[in-house]
């Protein structure tokens, strides 16, 4: 059976799943906004604030990342990605353009799909979630799908194709059979940046 574009994915991203536990950082009442711009030094208060698991990984054929859990904070420009330790918030990163290249939201604005961005060397993926669980919210992956938009970022979709492709190399997967896991040959698949025309 022929594999859906999402399933091809999962075999290209298999080991860098979002698996992190739920962020103990606080949001969304005023005393932990105040606290949030005070711990970092922001002029003004985040529009966006909202739980995200995330991982940012080298382009090509992946490898085991570990999985980060904090807070996707909106900026002027892009994001900050916001971890909460010891009582206090702090910056993990930055995705602002023009570093900020692209993004990939597979069926659109109004899905559960892990949002994809892009930079000239890596990807990051994230999981918009909901609070203290893994399911994806829907609500807050649509903001920050329309912070994107409002920023001018090009978001590509299925229909333009996707961010993978074959190696030419064979490696060993794992599938379900007659209800059983085995190991079987796969093909591998490596990750490029969609921003880019490709060669070839």
């Amino acid at each position: 059976m022929e594999r859906t574009l999402a399933q091809a994915c999962f075999g290209v991203l298999l080991s860098l799943v979002l698996t992190g536990c739920a962020s103990q950082a606080p949001y969304g009442t005023p005393e932990s906004t105040a606290k949030l711009v005070a711990d970092l030094s922001l002029s003004e208060s985040p529009e966006l604030i909202t739980p995200a698991d995330w991982i940012s990984a080298p382009y090509g054929v992946s490898k085991p990342q570990d999985t980060v859990s904090g807070l996707l904070v909106s900026t002027a420009s892009g994001f900050r990605f916001v971890t909460y330790s010891e009582q206090r918030y702090r910056q993990a990163e930055e995705l602002s353009k023009p570093a900020l290249q692209c993004g990939y939201i597979w069926k659109g604005e109004h899905g559960s799909e892990l949002l994809h961005l892009f930079t000239d060397d890596k990807l990051y993926l994230l999981l918009i979630r909901e609070k203290g669980q893994q399911q994806i919210n829907a609500t807050q992956r649509s903001s920050v799908i329309q912070h994107l938009r409002a920023l001018g970022i090009p978001l590509l979709t299925e229909k333009d194709g996707t961010f993978f492709r074959e190696t030419g190399n064979t490696t060993r997967g794992i599938s379900k059979v007659q209800g059983s896991w085995i190991s079987v040959p796969d093909s591998e698949r490596e990750a490029f940046n969609p921003c880019k025309p490709q060669e070839g």
